[in-house]
């Protein structure tokens, strides 16, 4: 009977992926982490907290205990930052279109990464939802410094997951339900613009997606699993209903459809000492035709000290990351860097980020 439902569990997750719709646009993450990102980017195979609403739902399946957070404010940030802000520029300015217009109209051929994140969430083991906000901008100028690039989301989501487990945990499929309200633009704009404004060029609206997630973890020493995350299944279109931040019937391009695999180990080195190491290839059934593999890999590390502080290393892309955690029993401070391919297929660029974490949970 066991071995049965385990052949209809495969048979739906190998169904469910055979949707591939192509598209040649950059691809831009709903969400991506501090811890993640101190780890190369590898997030699937490995967690374990409140994030799994977005990143893999069979996370749930490994909560010891509830987790009730009730603020994580995460800043993303390029390392230009600190050049603007001695220059002159107002910190907050950073994070709004005129500002990164302004900070990169004497640098020619450089890229602005600014990004504010919010997860406020109850999750338990199995089951969990909250409420994910996010403003984020790119932004590139030019080579001659003439004209900036850019990319503005504002995404606000309602996320609720649930996870199965069988075989005593041996077998995870999991499913998050997303009500995704997203604001996007995108443009070019002179560097001598004096007056942007982000309305005038919005796109929103409503979509309703699902992700879809899949772990299976052998009974032996160090644990090996394989973890796959379908999302936005069957792709995820802003049509469901209009916006509720903007004035524009205008509507955001679909999210198409993504499937992302990892393999993981947890070495056991005493009793209050453990590893984690991760490898995940993204994006593999190639819904985003990038010619260049190396974007879609991924590996990290962490190591673990008496569940209070975390040190965390790996490789994004072809970029080295890092990554540090002070955790108490309610207080997360948590810091990393890594750098993020901005260039084009066959002509890779490095974007040096720094990312900052705050959190009060219990």
């Amino acid at each position: 009977m066991r071995i049965r439902l385990l052949q209809i569990i495969i048979f739906i997750f190998a169904s469910i992926i055979e949707v591939n719709i192509a598209s040649a646009k950059e691809r831009f993450e709903l969400f991506t982490g501090v811890r993640q990102m101190g780890m190369g980017g590898a997030s699937i195979g490995v967690v374990n907290d409140e994030t799994s609403l977005l990143s893999n739902p069979n996370g749930l399946g490994k909560l010891r205990d509830s987790i009730i957070t009730v603020i994580d404010p995460e800043l993303s940030l390029s390392q230009n930052f600190s050049s603007y802000v001695l220059d002159g520029g107002g910190p907050l300015d950073y994070f709004e279109l005129q500002g990164a217009i302004d900070a990169l109209s004497e640098s020619p051929d450089e890229h602005l990464h600014s990004k504010l994140q919010l997860l406020p969430s109850m999750v338990f083991q199995n089951f969990g939802f909250g409420l994910f906000k996010k403003y984020n901008i790119e932004a590139q100028s030019s080579e001659d410094g003439t004209t900036v690039d850019y990319d503005y989301y504002d995404d606000t989501a309602l996320l609720l997951a649930y996870n199965f487990r069988f075989f005593k945990g041996r077998v995870k499929l999991g499913v998050t339900g997303k009500y995704l309200d997203r604001g996007y633009s995108t443009g070019t704009l002179p560097v001598t613009t004096t007056d942007a404004d982000i309305e005038d060029t919005m796109t929103e609206g409503v979509g309703i997606g699902a992700d879809v997630g899949l772990t299976l973890s052998a009974p032996w020493d160090w644990l090996p699993s394989i973890s796959a995350v379908v999302r936005d299944v069957g792709n995820t279109k802003f049509t469901a209903a209009s916006g509720m931040f903007y004035d524009t019937t205008d509507r955001p391009d679909t999210i198409p459809q993504t499937l992302d695999v990892a393999f993981s180990i947890f070495p056991i080195h005493s009793n209050h000492v453990r590893s984690t190491i991760t490898f995940e290839y993204r994006d593999v059934q190639d819904a985003y035709e990038e010619e260049d593999t190396r974007r879609r890999m991924h590996a990290g590390w962490e190591l673990n000290i008496h569940d209070l502080i975390f040190l965390r290393a790996g490789m994004n892309q072809r970029y080295w990351t890092g990554g540090l955690e002070f955790a108490t029993e309610n207080m997360q401070f948590q810091i990393a860097t890594y750098g993020e391919d901005v260039g084009v297929d066959e002509t890779p660029k490095e974007d040096r980020r720094f990312v900052f974490k705050f959190a009060f949970r219990f």
